[in-house]
């Protein structure tokens, strides 16, 4: 286990019986002990993931009446040059909210009818009643709306039900609209980032050149490409080395030091040049800065979906705050604002200080115009007018299910008249989905009502987001008998949440392919570290009799594997030697079907001409005659040895 969780080689535990023996010299379990590559590679693929995943499955049945949710994504996996599309599933566990790794499925093309026919293996073989699926957490490509669509109208269609819908991952939308925004301004950030760090990337002499020249202790920080947000950092850390850079590039120039003939050179360059660029990316960092708070809550494990409608809302205004009058914030409900319509707009984009500062610095420079200083107020506007659109046409805020969720926070409940309305919508979401009926519908509402004034008794009003669960305070404050409808309901809304945990899985698969791991060992692997995660570490987990048995049966299991594997591969050897019998049987028939009706062509010109032969009196057409009858045998005796090796042939394959 301690392999597997620390992502240790299978070849790290050879020898480490000699190392417990030197260790421990008097003991007779050490003097015995034995765990080699082969060992351990075993004892992990047909040991350990066999009980976990039967302990896995059993959690999933012993939840099913709560339903559960299944998450899924892919991404390339380089070392088994496939696509690797890896199944999470949400389920109630131990009164929490638990999201577990179920299986990885491995692909090639990845068209919605290729991940269908996965999802249809992943229901069967872990008995999944698709009546029971709540919801889909994915990503937003089209694929997966294909998917999505066809799973939903098979579920309308056979089970009448249909997926609970919140939109697909909210922190995929937020790193789009980001790069959105950045991009609509033309000021080519991400080049300019990318560049001052690949610049000096694996390059000894031109950094030993940077250090000389500018007494520099720090360098340019990575741009992370697929994750915009992430970048105030770098950002930030470029405005402080742009000095250096400048220095350098001009000592590059000169010649002081060797000029670097390179693309990333030219674009910092053009970069250190720009008079707005420290502007530039101290407003791309206040900006990123106003969405990373929520993009850093988001990516926890536990259930955060009642919450996440109301900090949607906080993030917009604030970022609305920026370039929309305060009197239409207050007037308009947010998703309805017109971003295009100038009467909405403030006159100026209101800056952070840092951002204002460095533009009061720019103003001062020479060729920095007040007409150079008013595109960059639009350029900043547009910046913001792209992000915020894209969140709304995309963000969950779309959705009723995810803004009636609202419901279920603990610290609104006070608000008696809203919380019973959000409800009431939620419940009517729920009834157009299938999941309760009309007459259960207004039993839950009855019991939510009954339940509100009590909430205070419950220290709703003191819950905290970030310390406390919301799923254990809704199961503590619901255990009395008299919200049995109203319980299994607040359960089931509950599952519904992001991406995070899927999207963090790819990190445990580059980890654990380190060591060139076939996809039933890979699969195998993230079962056990997801075991070990599940119970709070290895010295968590329980060493009890059906591990040590599972772990004994290990071997027999690696043994019938193998046997498993070598008729695989006889059965495939077989099936190439038989098709290559058929195309060699193929081309006998052919060559002998063409020598019998060459030999049948020949022997009617040789009577021909013997019959010319006589009526002409002609010795020349007789030996014509006598050559074409002669060529006709040969073509006979060829059709003959081809059927003798058709014979032999075709016997061969009988015995394949």
């Amino acid at each position: 286990m301690k392999v597997v969780d620390s992502h240790y080689s299978y070849r790290s535990s050879e020898q480490s019986g000699e190392l417990f023996r030197s260790m421990f010299s008097d003991s007779d379990i050490a003097a015995s002990f034995k765990c080699g590559e082969t060992r351990c590679r075993y004892l992990t693929t047909f040991g350990l993931e066999p009980l976990f995943s039967e302990l896995l499955q059993k959690n999933v049945k012993a939840s099913s009446e709560l339903g559960y949710v299944l998450l899924f994504d892919e991404s390339l996996n380089k070392e088994n040059h496939m696509k690797q599309m890896d199944f999470m599933i949400r389920i109630w566990q131990d009164s929490v909210v638990k999201t577990r790794y179920l299986t990885s499925e491995f692909l090639g093309h990845a068209t919605g009818k290729d991940m269908i026919a996965k999802f249809e293996s992943v229901f069967t073989k872990y008995n999944l009643n698709k009546r029971d699926l709540l919801q889909l957490g994915m990503d937003g490509p089209n694929v997966n709306w294909t998917v999505y669509n066809t799973i939903n109208c098979d579920m309308k269609d056979n089970h009448g039900v249909s997926l609970l819908h919140v939109g697909s991952c909210g922190l995929h939308i937020l790193h789009n609209a980001f790069r959105t925004g950045c991009e609509a301004t033309g000021w080519k950030i991400e080049d300019f980032l990318s560049a001052s760090y690949k610049l000096f990337e694996d390059s000894p002499a031109r950094l030993e050149d940077y250090y000389a020249t500018t007494q520099a202790s720090s360098l340019p920080l990575k741009f992370c490409r697929h994750r915009w947000l992430e970048n105030a950092v770098p950002a930030m850390q470029a405005i402080e080395l742009l000095p250096n850079l400048d220095l350098f590039v001009k000592a590059a120039l000169t010649k002081k030091i060797t000029l670097p003939r390179n693309n990333s050179f030219e674009c910092v360059k053009t970069g250190v040049n720009n008079p707005l660029l420290p502007s530039q990316l101290s407003f791309f960092a206040s900006v990123a800065r106003l969405i990373e708070p929520f993009l850093k809550k988001y990516q926890a494990d536990k259930p955060l979906m009642p919450f996440m409608a109301t900090d949607l809302q906080t993030m917009l205004k604030n970022l609305m705050q920026r370039f929309i009058k305060e009197d239409v914030l207050t007037d308009t409900p947010l998703t309805q604002i017109d971003l295009e319509d100038a009467s909405n707009l403030r006159a100026r984009v209101q800056l952070d200080f840092k951002t204002t500062s460095l533009v009061n610095k720019a103003k001062k420079l020479p060729g920095v115009s007040e007409g150079l200083i008013r595109d960059f107020d639009k350029q900043c506007r547009s910046f913001l007018m792209k992000v915020v659109g894209k969140m709304i046409e995309k963000c969950p805020l779309k959705y009723g299910m995810a803004r009636n969720m609202s419901c279920l926070d603990p610290t609104k409940l006070n608000n008696k008249e809203e919380s019973q309305s959000e409800m009431s919508l939620l419940l009517k979401n729920a009834i157009d989905s299938g999941r309760v009926t009309e007459v259960k519908a207004d039993t839950i509402l009855q019991e939510f009502t009954n339940f509100l004034p009590t909430a205070a008794t419950h220290s709703a009003s003191s819950f905290n987001c970030e310390k406390d669960r919301v799923d254990t305070w809704w199961c503590q404050a619901l255990e009395h008998s008299q919200f049995s409808n109203l319980r299994p309901f607040v359960k089931n809304m509950l599952l519904s949440h992001g991406q995070a945990t899927a999207e963090r899985g790819f990190s445990y698969n580059k980890e654990a392919s380190a060591d060139n791991l076939s996809q039933k060992a890979l699969k195998a692997r993230r079962v056990i570290i997801d075991h070990i995660r599940d119970v709070g570490g290895i010295q968590n987990v329980k060493l009890e009799k059906p591990l040590l048995v599972s772990a004994s049966a290990a071997w027999g299991r690696y043994n019938e594997h193998l046997k498993e594997q070598r008729q695989e591969k006889e059965t495939t050897q077989n099936q190439l030697k038989r098709k290559a019998l058929e195309q060699e049987i193929g081309e006998l028939e052919k060559k002998k079907k063409k020598a019998e009706n060459d030999s049948k062509q020949l022997a009617v010109e040789a009577d021909n001409l013997s019959f010319k032969a006589q009526e002409q009196r002609s010795f020349t057409l007789v030996d014509r005659s006598n050559e074409l009858r002669l060529s006709s045998r040969d073509k006979q005796d060829i059709a003959s040895s081809l059927s003798i090796q058709l014979a032999k042939k075709q016997e061969e394959l009988k015995k394949l």
